[in-house]
């Protein structure tokens, strides 16, 4: 389950103990993607994903580079993935670097 990844990833010696955390990140993240989907305007679609990504990954300690949306469309476009419009939660996931 993606959560318990995520839970793994945050707190290796004892996951349970930041599922909660791992589930609101989550769905923190989904909620941000599908509404920066809905908006027709990219450049507020991009504002928001930033902010949804510093939103969501503030309060568990967790570094961020700031995203290049452009950078991630072409590469899926290039590559032919039905999510060229925008980035996947991959794309957002692979943004983060994880405190260790």
């Amino acid at each position: 389950m993606v959560i318990d990844g995520i839970a793994a990833r945050l707190a290796p010696d004892d996951p349970l103990s930041v599922r909660t955390k791992a589930l609101d990140a989550y769905a923190m993240m989904a909620g941000t993607l599908q509404l920066s989907r809905a908006l027709a305007d990219r450049r507020l679609a991009d504002e928001l994903l930033e902010q949804g990504i510093r939103n969501t990954l503030s309060p568990l300690n967790v570094e961020h580079e700031p995203a290049r949306t452009a950078t991630c469309r072409a590469r899926a476009a290039q590559h032919g993935s039905p999510d060229s419009d925008g980035p996947t939660c991959a794309q957002l996931a692979g943004l983060i670097t994880l405190r260790s």
